[in-house]
């Protein structure tokens, strides 16, 4: 008969699926993973959009087998992050206040003047772990009211000075002296000002080919009580000479050339003879003549310039360049190799790093000069460089006439 036998195999393995617990608070979450025989491993992190202590996510995901008694890595939300001081620089109020906030900050804020900061955004913040304060631009400080009744010069550069775009008026109805200013309005970066004129304001006289003296003089003859110099760079008008007048009121401005801008000479040393004319181009120069000159440096490389590296010369002067020519190289003097043998010949131009080339040349059989150098292709005493060919002719006996051999002789009859 059969018999059946059963063993036991120690149970089989059980396995259960990962139940929700993406949303689920910390505490509903392990509940879940303990009904379901399953252990836990704990890791958190920010998040905007998941509320603090619930699960942002799980590893197995929803739904995976897995054996009983295995671990399930939760994502547990720390909640917003807190916002850094640099992230809400430049931003809104608004905009900083609610990021601070979503981290559960308290945040509390003061206006301050700025030149840089649009008016409404962030300068700056200082923050802590409870509470955050931040410092909001309120756009350029107004200086209107200590203007009124200073000059209208005065006045227009001042307001320049700290970032305003002036727009002068002038009022011929005024009683006060001419060329005060009688108000002022800022509006955004934009400053209105009105000042008191004569009932028509003088204008420029023609100022071209004047020195200063003779156009200040030509403006005062127009009518202006106020002559103002300025001095600007200008290529091609000489030092000192006249280049234009502009009037506000009754100041006449005169815009004397102060030369050519001058500009250093940039440092080109070590680049080729294009790198270096691209460079000098760009600095505003033109490129000069180029000059050779014996140097260490590789030949063709740039050396300096004329006039020398950072020397303050006029914006578009020409500058020369200094190009290497290469090391300069010494010269070999070629020695007497007439008469001599071709090997000693030889051995006399390779020891001073000459090299030889030899030729042959017939001479009769038991000449003296057979096996001698009878010509040198480069004269004895001749300076070269080293390396130069010196072809050697070098004489050898003519060959002698072959006999024919005949075996048949003649023999002559005689009569």
């Amino acid at each position: 008969d059969v018999v059946s036998i059963y063993v036991s195999t120690e149970g089989e393995i059980q396995t259960v699926d990962v139940p929700q617990l993406v949303g689920l608070t910390r505490v509903a979450a392990l509940a879940a993973l303990t009904e379901s025989e399953l252990t836990s491993a704990i890791t958190t992190e920010n998040s905007d959009s998941v509320a603090e202590g619930n699960v942002i996510s799980s590893s197995p995901e929803l739904g995976t087998t897995v054996n009983v008694g295995s671990e399930i890595t939760l994502v547990i939300s720390d909640g917003p992050a807190v916002p850094e001081c640099s992230d809400v620089e430049g931003t809104t109020l608004a905009s900083a206040t609610a990021a601070f906030e979503a981290a559960g900050l308290s945040v509390t804020s003061m206006s301050e003047s700025s030149s840089t900061v649009t008016e409404g955004l962030v300068i700056s913040c200082t923050a802590t772990t409870t509470s955050a304060s931040l410092v909001i631009s309120s756009g350029l400080e107004n200086p209107c009211p200590a203007l009124i009744g200073r000059g209208l010069a005065s006045v227009t550069n001042s307001l320049e000075a700290a970032g305003f775009d002036v727009t002068p008026t002038p009022n011929t109805e005024s009683t006060s002296p001419v060329g005060e200013v009688l108000t002022c309005r800022i509006t955004g970066s934009d400053a209105a000002i009105t000042y008191a004129a004569a009932a028509a304001d003088p204008t420029c006289p023609s100022v071209a080919s004047l020195t200063f003296a003779q156009a200040s003089a030509a403006a005062t003859a127009a009518g202006f009580t106020d002559v103002v110099r300025d001095n600007q760079p200008h290529p091609t008008i000489p030092l000192g000479q006249a280049i234009s007048c502009t009037s506000v009121g009754s100041t006449a401005t005169i815009e004397v050339s102060a030369g050519p801008a001058l500009v250093a000479v940039p440092d080109v040393s070590g680049s080729t003879v294009a790198a270096a004319g691209v460079a000098l181009r760009a600095a505003g120069f033109t490129v000069g003549t180029t000059e050779e000159m014996e140097s260490t440096l590789p030949e063709g490389q740039v050396i300096g310039t004329s006039p020398a590296v950072g020397t303050e010369v006029a914006d578009g002067s020409a500058v020369g360049l200094i190009v290497s020519s290469g090391p300069a190289v010494e010269l070999v003097v070629v020695p007497n190799l007439v008469g001599r043998t071709e090997l000693a010949a030889s051995d006399l131009l390779e020891g001073r790093d000459l090299v030889p080339s030899v030729v042959s040349s017939s001479v009769p059989a038991g000449d003296a000069s057979i096996g001698t150098v009878i010509l040198a292709s480069v004269a004895a005493g001749t300076e070269v460089p080293p390396g130069t060919v010196v072809v050697l002719t070098v004489a050898e006996a003519e060959a002698e006439a072959d006999e024919e051999e005949d075996d048949d002789v003649l023999v002559p009859v005689l009569p």
